[in-house]
């Protein structure tokens, strides 16, 4: 079986409204998004299949960690993904702030955008303390490396908040040096 084939099977699988819906995308977006589709359905198995407490719980805060890094990710690359036509962010709340995706796709900013960003940052904080919570303490020495990102992902995080959320014209971005400094300080005191 190859990766289209597994991909395909596990969307159509699960009788989703979406794998119908997906049909009608254009033939590279709809591998991409049965992709991604996929790729939760796996997360969303192997969650609902711990039985084990302790594991449960640090399944939990990856998947946390996981989604702080994606929307840190989405909000650092708004300005990119806009000159390629592209917007991740929910029409709901795009509509909840009156951001028009004709001003994000013209890379226009506005107190409307800012408030937009600060609500998504805010979010992202929100899930990387409900993550870090999430983590056992006995877990911290064996989740290192996602305790090193995450101190790597939230620093880029507060410095595009201290840019003003200015991301429609440039990616905000840490020195590889800084990158190496926070995640030495993680290794050294075990915590961010």
């Amino acid at each position: 079986m190859t990766p289209q084939q597994y991909v395909q099977e596990k969307a159509a699988a699960s009788g989703s409204s979406f794998y119908y819906a997906f049909l009608f995308l254009p033939k590279p977006r709809r591998a991409a998004i049965t992709a991604f589709y996929a790729f939760c359905r796996e997360v969303d198995d192997v969650v609902d299949e711990v039985s084990d407490p302790g594991i449960a719980r640090t399944t939990e805060y990856a998947h946390k960690l996981g989604l702080a890094f994606q929307l840190t990710n989405i909000i650092r690359d708004v300005g990119e993904d806009a000159m390629r036509g592209r917007i991740y962010l929910p029409v709901s709340e795009l509509q909840r702030f009156d951001v028009k995706s004709h001003e994000i796709l013209k890379r226009q900013y506005s107190d409307r955008f800012t408030r937009l960003m600060q609500f998504q940052a805010a979010r992202a904080h929100r899930l990387y303390d409900e993550a870090l919570a999430l983590l056992p303490e006995g877990d911290r020495r064996s989740q290192k490396p996602g305790l090193m990102m995450a101190s790597i992902y939230r620093t880029l995080l507060r410095e595009i908040e201290r840019d003003g959320f200015q991301v429609l014209h440039q990616r905000v971005s840490l020195t590889p040096l800084r990158k190496l400094w926070l995640a030495w300080r993680v290794q050294a005191l075990g915590r961010i």
